[in-house]
């Protein structure tokens, strides 16, 4: 069940009416969770099985995986793959558009507002609807964060698609997904603060709790056994790659509102698919 400021009541998220019936008939898809970053050190990697009960967790995490390694790893999986990453994977449209053609020192004419040009539509949404503010692609230094991310990304959709909000037809696909949007759709806004480590303070306890919550809630669907709560729980980048996964998972279950599934309620915001393609799409709105 969730509690959600998404939506001020309790409620069970839509489920795929035909999630069970691919368990059984499509086993061993792999599932790969990323929290990704421009550092080595704090690139996570988290795996699952789809087995024909239920997702298996993997027992390694992955480390300091270079884009190279990165992309070896993808490349040795199986042919249903589901790669959920923690990175914009576009840049503001009308930021583009604007600067394709801007010469250095000329005034920026437009009747965008400033913040067209630093978020994105996806951005915008998850202010609306889960009230955080994500870093800006087109200000924040997560720009190179993208940069980095695109080039893991670009070289493997000769084999994967990115979903950018309206679904896909291949067996392969790649998602953006965002930590604290999957925390606070599913169990509340106030679960998705305070479990970063900061100034040196490791809020393992404040995961620990967070956990214990995921567990329970996955706990028909997700096998944890093969992994240790303390892998998970190590520091808040092992984690975000755990969350990842989670997003990945409920993902394949038909649990995440698309694109189409939010358009009426949140009119004010662009998420045509013409804008959506450009900038892509954050799944985790339940």
């Amino acid at each position: 069940m969730c509690l959600s400021p998404c939506c001020g009541k309790r409620r069970q998220p839509p489920l795929n009416p035909y999630t069970f019936i691919i368990l059984k008939n499509m086993s061993n898809k792999k599932l790969i969770g990323i929290d990704f970053s421009t550092q080595l050190t704090k690139r996570y990697l988290i795996s699952a099985i789809r087995t024909k009960d239920s997702y298996v967790i993997q027992p390694e995490v992955l480390h300091k995986l270079s884009n190279k390694k990165i992309r070896e790893y993808i490349d040795k999986t199986s042919d249903a793959t589901i790669l959920s990453i923690d990175s914009p994977l576009g840049w503001p449209r009308h930021m583009v558009s604007s600067l394709d053609n801007h010469f250095a020192g000329e005034s920026i004419r437009s009747n965008s507002l400033r913040a067209d040009y630093f978020r994105r539509s996806t951005d915008k949404l998850v202010i609306e609807i889960c009230g955080k503010t994500p870093f800006s692609v087109g200000a924040d230094k997560i720009a190179a964060t993208a940069f980095d991310a695109l080039c893991v990304v670009g070289d493997i959709l000769d084999r994967f698609d990115l979903d950018y909000g309206f679904g896909t037809k291949k067996d392969c696909v790649i998602i953006e997904s965002y930590p604290a949007v999957h925390l606070t759709a599913l169990l509340g806004g106030d679960y998705s603060k305070g479990y970063k480590d900061k100034s040196g303070k490791n809020n393992r306890t404040k995961r620990g709790d967070i956990y214990k919550l995921l567990a329970t809630h996955y706990d028909s669907k997700v096998d944890f056994g093969k992994i240790s709560a303390n892998q998970i729980l190590e520091n808040d980048d092992v984690f975000d790659s755990f969350l990842c996964l989670l997003s990945a998972i409920d993902y394949d279950l038909g649990n995440l509102l698309g694109a189409e599934n939010l358009k009426a309620k949140h009119s004010q915001v662009d998420l045509s698919k013409e804008t959506l393609r450009k900038e892509g799409y954050i799944w985790g709105f339940r």
